[in-house]
């Protein structure tokens, strides 16, 4: 019995030994990927924030950066603006995209945001009133919104310039519309305009006529034509003056000729010497019809140019002078 005994349980302690060695022989792989997998699910697992909209902006002409204080959003129109939302950001540190929406406007305002996904963007403010600017920015699968509010108000400025009234030819000699009795404006020949045709329409097409060309009908949509809005203007009070300060000094918003909007911006003619403008101009209010429909004609002189160049004007202030004229 004692010998059975020595025998039976050695081979029950080896046999029970094979039996956990065959278990752990062949659930050891289903093991190792359980611990695999379950240290994959733990290493994909990323903590993930919102993003934060941050909006800026600058006053065309101003280096001031604006969006820190109240005072900030409430400024005169027609102006302008340029927002920047590159001060977002991202806890996770993803790429983000961004959106420009205007959700209101002043009635019969035309301001618009350029279609873009970039962090800047612009738009013309060309009335008073209220904007509500919004920028959203998504890194992907998360948004966050910012919104401000711009109040604008029509300031217009105290300019040294004065507009008189253009009366005939005659009278316009007269009353020497250049504003300064010093200036003295060149002498009519009988049967002539006064001044040089052909270096008027060199000058004219130098300068003026790859917007406007050569035929004065403009770009329709983006450039104003010349035929017979620049006799409209040459016969009004202040227009002949007006006339000379586009060119110096530019054109920044929305205009209105014989019922079609514009909204370019038309850079000033800086480096346009004042007899050259003055050519120019001869030549717009005499081409294409615009003599026929003149009330008088006494041609600009780079004298009466050279009067009107030291005003410092903006192009935002000769679009508030346009709106004091009585246009037809």
């Amino acid at each position: 019995m004692g010998l059975k005994l020595r025998i039976i349980i050695p081979l029950m302690l080896l046999g029970t030994l094979i039996v956990v060695l065959f278990w752990l022989i062949f659930n050891k792989p289903q093991l190792q990927q359980e611990n695999v997998e379950s240290k994959l699910e733990v290493t994909t697992v990323k903590p993930s924030g919102s993003p934060v909209a941050e909006i800026s902006f600058q006053i065309h002409g101003s280096d001031q950066v604006r969006g820190a204080v109240e005072s900030d959003y409430n400024f005169a129109v027609p102006v302008a603006l340029y927002f920047d939302g590159g001060n977002s950001s991202d806890p996770d540190g993803d790429e983000l995209s961004y959106s420009w929406k205007l959700n209101d406007i002043p009635v019969g305002s035309t301001a618009r945001f350029k279609p873009s996904t970039n962090f800047r963007n612009f738009f013309f403010a060309d009335l008073e009133g209220t904007y509500v600017v919004s920028l959203t920015v998504s890194d992907g699968n998360l948004t966050n919104e910012k919104t401000v509010i711009l109040t604008t108000y029509t300031a217009t400025p105290e300019l040294d310039v004065t507009f008189n009234s253009t009366a005939s030819s005659t009278d316009q000699k007269e009353n020497n519309l250049a504003r300064n009795e010093e200036v003295e404006l060149p002498n009519i020949d009988e049967g002539g305009l006064g001044f040089d045709t052909s270096l008027a329409l060199k000058s004219f097409n130098e300068n003026c006529s790859i917007c406007h060309k050569s035929t004065g009908l403009g770009d329709p949509g983006n450039f104003p034509p010349l035929v017979e809005h620049a006799a409209n203007l040459f016969n009004i009070e202040g227009g002949r003056e007006y006339l000379i300060l586009v060119p110096l000094y530019g054109l920044q918003g929305p205009i209105d000729v014989l019922g079609e909007n514009y909204n370019a911006w038309m850079a000033r003619r800086k480096m346009v010497s004042d007899d050259k403008i003055a050519l120019a101009l001869n030549h717009v209010v005499t081409s294409w019809g615009n003599l026929d429909r003149l009330d008088g004609f006494l041609p600009y002189s780079p004298e009466e140019v050279a009067k009107l160049r030291g005003q410092g004007l903006t192009p935002i202030e000769v679009h508030l002078l346009r709106q004091k004229l009585e246009l037809p």
